[in-house]
């Protein structure tokens, strides 16, 4: 699967998501809460738990991406 560019990543939809600074992509929600309201910036996504070998990227964290996929199935 290629990855696809940001603006056209969908809503309501966990996806994975990387951009050039992260060694891995993680999976995440478009759409951040911030201060109790959704921010403005729709390139900003949500974390969703994402299990990497040593450090899994915790849910609810700030992801700023720049590109998009669907995800793969899961790995064995």
């Amino acid at each position: 699967m290629g990855w696809k560019p940001i603006e056209s990543a969908p809503y309501g939809e966990v996806v994975e998501v990387r951009n050039e600074l992260m060694e891995e992509p993680c999976r995440a929600t478009r759409g951040y809460i911030w201060n109790g309201k959704v921010h403005a910036n729709q390139n900003f996504f949500t974390s969703v738990y994402t299990p990497h070998q040593y450090f899994p990227t915790p849910a609810g964290q700030l992801v700023c991406p720049t590109e998009w996929r669907p995800l793969e199935e899961p790995r064995p």
